[in-house]
């Protein structure tokens, strides 16, 4: 689970920051860069789910 853990953390950086209520700049910029990221796995994953489903395998 190397790959999306690297895609799951800096949503889990922003929110220890934003619970510390710091504020820069750079991570305001990152935010989009996160909810782009968060967009690609969304439609990765749904990916994923309809070819499993091509497949006849069942998803759980």
């Amino acid at each position: 689970s190397g790959p999306w853990r690297m895609l799951v953390h800096p949503d889990d950086a922003e929110g220890r920051q934003r619970d510390l209520g710091v504020t820069n700049p750079v991570h305001e910029k990152s935010a989009v860069h996160i909810m782009m990221t968060k967009r690609l796995q969304m439609r990765l994953l749904s990916l994923v789910h309809s070819e499993i489903k091509r497949l006849g395998a069942s998803p759980h």
